[in-house]
């Protein structure tokens, strides 16, 4: 059951007040997306699970926060049946460094939910070969708030690098001119409704942000599938909201 939704904006210093009242023990889940900017610079952009391209920052800055008597809770993207651990009304915020959020714009899509149920679970076995332009097909159609588990095992061999990799992908990191270039290539990437979301070897409990059916691609660049080899099994967990 949705509880809240709202706007979260990079600018409120004090961050936004759900008006949600939690007791102890309380189980939620906390879905978030979007994109905001905590800077005047142009590259200067961050998603709720932090800025992009910038390792370099404290683990918590530029993130998306919950807020309960003050205290702050790291949310990211989602919060998967969290269960609350103390009473009080929640607020959420962009971490931003005292004083540093007058240049910031944007905000962030934010919704509350009661405790998932964990009923009508189904799973999905199958195989991505990595020389797929297309990907694969699980003809699996999820819905917002729903939880997926993923496991990939298996290699393939890309032309850019000479020794098998496995789901994670190269080591040597992403490439800008990969499908989904915030993932490492040669990864296991899954997609939904057109959004691609990263997987590698393991994805846990990810609570889905909207409704399209799940398929599965090898991260590599456009046009460089034809010569890869090898194939990666995956299998896939999701239980109904």
């Amino acid at each position: 059951m949705k509880l809240w939704s709202g706007n979260v904006s990079a600018a409120a210093e004090n961050g936004i007040s759900s008006g949600v009242k939690v007791s102890k023990g309380d189980v939620i889940t906390i879905l978030a997306n979007g994109w905001v900017k905590y800077a005047s610079s142009e590259h200067a952009w961050a998603a709720p699970q932090g800025a992009a391209g910038r390792s370099d920052l404290p683990e918590s800055i530029a993130t998306l926060v919950a807020v309960i008597n003050g205290t702050k809770y790291s949310v990211g993207n989602y919060l998967y049946r969290w269960e609350v651990p103390e009473a009080g009304e929640i607020s959420f915020l962009f971490n931003d460094r005292p004083g540093t959020f007058s240049d910031n714009s944007g905000e962030f899509d934010v919704e509350v939910y009661a405790e998932a149920s964990q009923s009508n679970a189904e799973t999905w076995d199958g195989v991505l070969p990595g020389n797929s332009v297309d990907g694969v097909e699980t003809n699996m159609a999820v819905k917002k708030g729903d939880v997926i588990s993923i496991r990939a095992s298996g290699g393939i061999h890309i032309s850019q690098e000479g020794k098998e990799l496995g789901p994670d992908g190269s080591m040597r990191g992403s490439s800008k001119n990969a499908i989904f270039p915030p993932a490492q290539l040669a990864s296991v990437v899954m997609k939904i409704a057109g959004t691609y979301y990263p997987v590698g070897k393991e994805l846990s409990e990810f609570v889905v942000p909207e409704d399209g059916e799940v398929s599965f691609i090898v991260n590599d660049e456009p046009g460089s599938h034809a010569d890869n080899r090898g194939e990666f099994s995956i299998h896939m967990d999701v239980k109904r909201a």
